[in-house]
């Protein structure tokens, strides 16, 4: 049986948001304006391990401590996309319970021993020599902001392999107000970009490089 994860008593319940996502330069440039006409609202250090697969852009699939987060892209309105939390599971997990609690149907295909318990870097080890899965694991320093009911975020990711990139994004629940909020920022002009359209973009560096044990990169 799966181990849902669970939320802390403090969480709300993760609801699907529309995002609009920026790397490289227009980021760094933009960082600026999210501190002066936001209110920030948090900041993190943490590192994710994400597994992609070439061809679906629209599966993020990552690993964050032990657990297992599913995101999937389920609509897109203009330019923002809308991403849908699936699943978030606990690991250890047999390969049974991996391959049955994820989609899409790539998950199932993969050469996971089903009565094997595995923790992240076991399944790591079995999919990072994996002809379509991309690994990479990024280092993040996120700075979280608030714009009324819509939120911000600026963040120096530091990537396995393929250097550092900042990245900002806005997202909430009304595309419109969105669309505003990026010409505030400075970001009319710029393409959306998610984390796993621009991963996929990079040099992958394999799985059993990504652990998520030992120091960040």
């Amino acid at each position: 049986m799966l181990q849902m994860a669970v939320l802390n008593k403090d969480e709300g319940p993760e609801v699907p948001r529309y995002e609009f996502r920026v790397f490289g330069d227009a980021a760094a440039k933009s960082a600026e304006r999210f501190g002066t006409q936001g209110n920030k609202t948090d900041f993190e250090c943490r590192t994710d391990v994400y597994i992609l697969f070439k061809d679906r852009l629209d599966f993020g699939l990552k690993l964050r401590a032990d657990e297992l987060d599913l995101k999937l892209l389920m609509n897109r309105h203009g330019d923002f996309e809308l991403w849908q939390p699936v699943r978030r599971i606990t690991m250890p997990l047999t390969g049974r319970d991996i391959a049955e609690g994820f989609l899409p149907t790539e998950m199932a295909e993969m050469p996971l021993n089903p009565d094997r318990i595995h923790d992240h870097n076991a399944l790591l080890e079995v999919l990072g020599p994996l002809e379509n899965v991309r690994i990479f694991r990024v280092a993040k320093e996120r700075h979280r902001f608030a714009f009324d009911d819509h939120l911000g975020e600026v963040t120096v990711s530091r990537i396995l392999g393929n250097g550092t990139h900042v990245t900002c994004a806005v997202e909430g629940a009304d595309p419109t107000r969105l669309k505003d909020l990026r010409q505030e920022l400075g970001l009319k002009d710029c393409e959306n970009t998610s984390y796993p359209s621009f991963l996929t973009a990079l040099e992958p560096t394999g799985g059993s490089d990504c652990t998520l044990d030992g120091d960040q990169p």
